[in-house]
């Protein structure tokens, strides 16, 4: 943990946020690109509502200049009382307010399982691995080279789509675009699936689908 950008912007987005505290992995720079998490200091509990808003924006920056991200976990601090948060495109989640004195089990599981748990479990896209709009995602067996992000939603709420285009190293001159987006399961036909159809009947003018699958994170489709 890290209070290195408390008085001065934190470089790698163009918003001037100067977050209390950040989490960083070991050895890594303090930029946004690379925030596991993120906290807010406040004086007293009449305070919490300012630092769940200055939480959710911090999570908006990570999701933008982060996008191997599923979502984003941080804390505040007010007073004598510490708040967990959980910020994904559905929407922010909160523990409730939690005494430190009470309840020092729940404040220690916090502040270390930020700083020690696997990627997956801070929200990161484990298919994905770029970072300042370079690396590489594997999509349908095949690891394609990120050339550049096209996009990315600067929301929190909604389909959180991100759009790159990638290079297959095994096709030189090769160029695709990939998209990436929550999708909304409670529709018969995905866009996925329309398009493959439509590509099968001989439209022309439309986007040939290469690959396409649901990401998975520890084996099971992520939702």
């Amino acid at each position: 943990w890290s209070h290195g950008a408390m008085n001065k912007p934190l470089p790698g987005d163009l918003m001037n946020r100067k977050p209390d505290l950040i989490c960083l992995g070991d050895g890594d720079p303090e930029n946004w690109c690379f925030v596991v998490a993120g906290g807010e200091g406040k004086p007293g509990p009449s305070n919490a509502l300012a630092a769940l808003r200055q939480l959710r924006s911090t999570a908006r920056i990570i999701f933008r200049t982060q996008q191997n991200r599923r979502f984003v976990i941080g804390c505040s601090i007010a007073g004598d009382a510490i708040e967990l948060t959980y910020n994904d495109r559905s929407g922010t989640f909160t523990s409730g307010m939690l005494k430190i004195h009470d309840n020092p089990e729940d404040f220690v599981r916090i502040v270390v399982g930020l700083t020690l748990v696997e990627p997956r479990v801070l929200g990161y896209d484990t298919t994905l691995s770029i970072i300042e709009g370079a690396g590489e995602v594997t999509v349908g067996g095949t690891v394609y080279k990120v050339r550049r992000n096209i996009f990315a939603d600067s929301s929190i709420e909604g389909r959180g789509t991100m759009c790159f285009e990638v290079e297959n190293p095994e096709k030189e001159g090769s160029s695709y675009v990939m998209k990436d987006a929550w999708v909304d399961v409670t529709r018969n036909h995905k866009e996925a699936d329309i398009l493959k159809k439509l590509n099968e009947l001989g439209v022309t003018n439309i986007p040939k689908v290469v690959a396409s699958e649901v990401v998975q994170i520890n084996g099971q489709d992520d939702s």
